[in-house]
């Protein structure tokens, strides 16, 4: 039993929606959307087909995700690939080992 999280927002639904059904074609027993901004409208449309949906902020009126964030400017695959390799650090500065 294997479960996936993934974030829907940095795509258009169409896409989201064909890689959810290849990800439960592959044998996740669940898909988990975890996003820190979202509509509330798209978080009911995906509790509806996935296992969890945890949004940190659901404003109303929700304009675009990029109004949060201070640079919303594109991640490089490298970026993302060094950052998910970089050790986690606490509040202490000593490595973290919650996920």
């Amino acid at each position: 039993m294997k479960t996936v999280a993934d974030n829907p927002f940095g795509e258009d639904h169409a896409s989201f929606l064909r890689r959810f059904k290849l990800k439960v074609t592959a044998g996740a027993a669940g898909v988990i959307v975890g996003v820190p901004v979202a509509a509330s409208p798209a978080v009911a449309l995906l509790e509806r087909v996935t296992a969890k949906v945890v949004a940190l902020h659901t404003p109303y009126p929700f304009y675009a995700v990029g109004m949060y964030y201070t640079d919303f400017g594109q991640v490089s695959d490298a970026e993302v690939l060094d950052a998910l390799a970089a050790p986690r650090q606490g509040e202490n500065g000593e490595p973290s080992s919650d996920v």
